[in-house]
């Protein structure tokens, strides 16, 4: 093939004229995009707050989480992100008297859930943008914070109970992807001591066959039982071993006491940057226990 296009001077057949490699119209518009898009992602950037808000397990308090990060335009629509900072306060009920009980983290947070009779709200969090590292913590209310575990790639869920004094630890694996609701599911589950940090009880591994699921859903049931279901099934897993078949739960996801009101409140918080503000509504949708085991449970 390398001798295709060249010239035989014996017969006297002479060379085609030089060309000049001019880009095409295609590739000018891509170059300037790409131009563009390197010009926006080197901008400062617009730094952007935002704020929410919960009930305490025992609904005694809130907790206030206090977001910020910068949002620079990037490649197309897309909009990168960096630069995290997350601050925790406590308040009363009605969101007044708040306290700062985490300061400043240069991290974005997750789940965030408050045991106000343990002591301690129990945070997850992840170095953000495009970075894998996670930490879950537990941040006593007279300051002290301690991590929990800390990792790469995807979190476990950690779940308190109702009390506080347990934190649930699960890890799944799916075979041959989360996605597919006719994968293989794989459930990981053990406990951790919320006053020591130390692990207790049993490892519970529970395997679910390949099979169309309507949705998954770990939670505490009243009497203090990890509950586990893919939709179908369901196990009620005590911390010390053993495990019993139970009935499905009717909520779907993770729930325990906290977040909502048991009588169905709900908490917002909104930031500036500057000034907070909480507002707490009632609401239709009932709390932990009733949401997944029914009214009286």
């Amino acid at each position: 093939m390398e001798q295709q296009g060249r010239v035989n001077e014996s017969v006297g057949v002479s060379r085609p004229p030089a060309r000049w490699l001019v880009p095409s119209g295609r590739a000018v518009a891509l170059g300037v995009l790409v131009w563009l898009g390197s010009a926006c992602m080197a901008s400062d950037g617009e730094r952007v707050y935002s704020a929410r808000a919960g009930f305490a397990n025992d609904d005694s308090g809130l907790f206030v989480v206090l977001d910020s990060r910068v949002e620079r335009a990037g490649y197309m629509d897309d909009v990168l992100t960096s630069d995290y900072v997350y601050e925790i306060r406590v308040a009363e009920p009605d969101g007044t008297m708040q306290r700062t009980v985490l300061e400043r983290r240069d991290r974005s947070l997750g789940e965030v859930y408050y045991e106000a009779e343990a002591g301690y709200l129990l945070a997850i969090s992840t170095d953000g943008g495009r970075s894998t590292g996670w930490r879950a913590e537990v941040v006593r209310l007279d300051g002290d914070v301690a991590v929990l575990e800390e990792g790469n790639l995807a979190p476990p869920l950690f779940l308190p109970d109702p009390s506080g004094s347990l934190i649930a630890r699960v890890r799944s694996l799916c075979d041959p992807g989360c996605s597919s609701w006719q994968s293989r599911l794989v459930l990981y589950v053990s406990f951790y001591d919320a006053a020591t940090l130390e692990r207790v009880g049993e490892l519970h591994a529970l395997e679910w066959p390949r099979r169309e699921r309507p949705g998954s859903t770990v939670t505490w049931s009243p009497d203090g039982r990890l509950v586990v279901s893919d939709g179908i099934e369901a196990f009620a897993l005590a911390p010390e071993g053993g495990r019993e078949p139970v009935a499905v739960p009717a909520c779907r996801g993770h729930f325990t006491a906290g977040g909502r009101a048991s009588d169905g409140r709900s908490a917002q918080a909104s930031w500036d940057g500057e000034g907070v503000e909480v507002t707490v509504t009632a609401g239709d949708a009932p709390g932990w226990p009733d949401r997944c085991f029914g009214e009286g449970s």
